[in-house]
């Protein structure tokens, strides 16, 4: 098969579409003393954790299986289960 003719079967076009999604989201607004002009946050244990979810589908149509990527090194047994 030439690359032509891969080209005009749209089950071998695929296209992608990911998001990630924050597990501790911030607030917008927090409260500060009046007149404070070095303000901290401390951020939580998940304050940077995302989890990005990945959508793969072909031109015919065709939705491939849905990936989650997660951060960690080594994902728990109950999350794979």
């Amino acid at each position: 098969m030439t690359i032509s003719g891969i080209l005009q079967n749209q089950t071998r076009i695929l296209n992608d579409a990911g998001t990630g999604f924050k597990f501790c989201p911030k607030p917008g607004k927090f409260t500060a003393c009046k007149g404070v002009k070095n303000v901290y946050e401390f951020d939580r244990g998940l304050a940077k954790a995302y989890i990005t979810v990945v959508l793969t589908f072909s031109a015919s149509g065709v939705l491939c299986s849905l990936m989650l990527i997660y951060a960690c090194k080594r994902i728990a047994y109950d999350i794979t289960k």
